[in-house]
């Protein structure tokens, strides 16, 4: 009886450790990602024809060095059109700021008195013209003249008189001049030559940032991984001119369940091993790790976990020996390594 009864006691606890057993969740140490590189877009601000591309994919380059050029025919003419903008804004400044020269306050004096003798030859005109009026008007009333020849007399007077107060009116448009010149530039008159001068010279240095920028240069180091334009072709502004890939600083993103996301914290170190090499192995620094879950994405999805909410965790990987590649799929081991 006591045999029977050890060996029931026995049976119960084999059959409570195996359902223990199921309902225990179990730790996941290791997860599939790919390799991914920080990728780089080669672009600039300027449009034109493309003139030379001077890498291919796969090449690797340096930050500065030269990746395209641009046409810049079209921008040097421009540049030597506002060049020569710049240089007549800058003489009328010199004009404005120095004053008059000797020579054209002289040239003013002469117009002057220019002016002062047609003045009084038109002076003279029309008392000549009047007195004629005034005997005319004297014979139309004795008789002696007619309507035709009083109204004749009288249309010669105004048109002197009328020429006469034009020239009295240029002759003093030269002296305000005159005046003018002077007195030398008022305030609000050099300070517009000198913001003219000012909108000249940023329009020159704008043309040339365009020069500068159809030159085409890597803003990082890495590796030419795509060129999307050759020679001859037309690069329209903000596109593409070919993507670059740092491989030296690779990363790789794998997507955690929400069960196990305990177990994962932004520093951990993380071991990565490939299945194609069983002797390669590096590590990886827990860099990221998402604030939100999300259902599992459409790549990673299968009929077990296919409801599962998972996040995002990134791994900066640490490898410099340039084995591992963007795009290869590798196992990423959180935690410690008891299980492989």
């Amino acid at each position: 009886m006591i045999i029977r009864g050890r060996a029931r006691i026995l049976a119960v606890a084999f059959i409570l450790m195996i359902l223990l057993a199921g309902c225990r969740v179990e730790k996941v140490d290791y997860y599939t990602g790919t390799v991914e590189g920080d990728k780089y877009a080669v672009m600039t601000s300027v449009s034109g024809e493309i003139e030379v591309v001077y890498v291919k994919e796969g090449d690797r380059v340096e930050a500065g060095q030269k990746i395209a050029q641009l046409d810049t025919d079209a921008l040097e003419i421009e540049k030597m059109r506002l060049e020569a903008v710049l240089e007549g804004a800058q003489a009328d400044l010199r004009n404005i700021a120095n004053g008059a020269r000797e020579e054209e306050i002289n040239q003013i004096y002469q117009q002057i008195a220019q002016q002062e003798d047609q003045i009084g030859i038109l002076k003279d005109q029309y008392n000549h013209v009047d007195d004629a009026y005034v005997k005319m008007t004297r014979l139309f009333e004795s008789g002696a003249a007619s309507q035709q020849q009083k109204d004749d007399a009288k249309l010669a007077k105004s048109n002197a008189a009328l020429m006469l107060e034009q020239a009295r009116a240029q002759k003093k448009l030269l002296d305000e001049n005159l005046a003018l010149v002077l007195e030398g530039a008022t305030e609000e008159e050099l300070l517009s030559a000198k913001s003219r001068v000012e909108s000249a010279k940023w329009a020159v240095a704008a043309v040339e940032d365009k020069i500068e920028s159809a030159t085409i240069t890597a803003k990082h180091s890495g590796t030419i991984e795509t060129v999307y334009l050759n020679a001859g072709e037309q690069y329209a502004v903000s596109a593409k001119i070919a993507d670059i890939v740092d491989l030296q600083a690779l990363n790789i993103r794998i997507y955690v369940e929400e069960k196990n996301l305990q177990h994962v914290k932004v520093g951990d170190a993380v071991l990565v091993k490939v299945d194609y090499d069983s002797t390669f192995e590096t590590s990886g620094i827990v860099e990221f790790i998402a604030s939100e879950g999300e259902f599992t994405p459409k790549n990673l999805e299968t009929k077990e976990n296919r409801q599962e909410v998972v996040y995002e965790v990134r791994i900066r990987l640490e490898d410099t020996s340039q084995v591992l590649k963007p795009g290869m799929l590798v196992d990423a081991y959180l935690g410690d390594d008891d299980n492989e």
